[in-house]
């Protein structure tokens, strides 16, 4: 009984001295992948969270630019129907000076709505530029965690760097 209990232990023994010292080569060996890891990690963050911000200016943006396109179309609807009142091409004085208002409350109108559309451009830009950074990133790590033997390495999604960065609040169920 005793012999067995002692093969047991050497054998165990030999597994583990043989598992720490595979993981203390493993660790030593992959030191500069870990920390490439590491430094990319803050990059791959700071990327997911410009990526979830720029989505939610896009949706602000969106709602925005519906908004001034049924304006625009109620202020084309009522200049349109000054073209009906037109006798001959012209508008009596009075309807002239309201039709010259409606007209400028329709360009300023225009105006904002194209102001929006140009920071939706640029917002948008913005957009695609972080989400190809934060896809390129997030494939490194992904690429070095393998490497390293880790092919199931935790990257962070977009949402979750923007609430590790504080610019959203998660409501967790834990």
């Amino acid at each position: 009984m005793r012999d067995r209990l002692a093969v047991a232990v050497v054998a165990l023994s030999t597994i583990i001295v043989f598992n720490v010292g595979r993981e203390a080569y493993r660790w030593y060996a992959y030191r500069d992948e870990r920390t490439a890891i590491v430094r990319l990690h803050g990059q791959v963050v700071d990327a997911g969270a410009e990526f979830t911000l720029t989505r939610a200016q896009l949706n602000v943006l969106t709602k925005r630019l519906t908004t001034a396109d049924s304006a625009l179309n109620r202020d084309v609807e009522v200049l349109r129907q000054y073209s009906m009142e037109a006798d001959g091409g012209m508008l009596p004085p009075p309807l002239y000076r309201r039709y010259l208002q409606d007209r400028r409350v329709y360009e300023q109108h225009l105006a904002q709505r194209q102001e929006w559309f140009e920071q939706y451009e640029r917002v948008q830009g913005r957009y695609h530029v972080s989400g190809d950074r934060y896809s390129t990133l997030a494939d490194s790590i992904r690429l070095l965690a393998a490497r390293i033997g880790d092919p199931y390495y935790r990257v962070p999604l977009p949402v979750e760097a923007a609430a590790e960065r504080g610019l959203i609040k998660v409501d967790s169920l834990r």
